[in-house]
């Protein structure tokens, strides 16, 4: 488990653990849509989604960005891709090592 307060530093480990394990950022799946996911592994179609600001008023908690947000994720089912959501607390901290196993549980 990472041991740092830095969060800087947990989502480098993130980021690095999921590139040993095929992820790429910020792929973009569709032709005719400019959606991209976070991080995505595209010979098993696995998506990866950070939700960010949902303790805030941000981009995904408001109608549009809610909206835009159902919209990619069931154009990403549509065309075969398993998504999923974390929030960003998920990737920082004491969870990190754990959402890691849940994704590595999927390959």
């Amino acid at each position: 488990m990472m041991k740092s307060k830095n969060n800087t530093v947990y989502l480098s480990y993130f980021e690095k653990e999921l590139s040993k394990l095929g992820f790429i950022k910020e792929y973009r799946f569709s032709d005719k849509r400019r959606f991209r996911f976070d991080y995505a592994y595209e010979n098993k179609k696995i998506a990866i989604e950070i939700e960010g600001g949902i303790w805030i008023y941000g981009r995904h908690n408001n109608a549009k960005g809610y909206k835009r947000d159902m919209e990619k994720y069931n154009l990403a089912v549509l065309n075969g891709w398993r998504v999923l959501r974390f929030t960003y607390n998920d990737i920082n901290g004491e969870y990190v090592d754990n959402t890691l196993n849940i994704i590595r549980s999927i390959l």
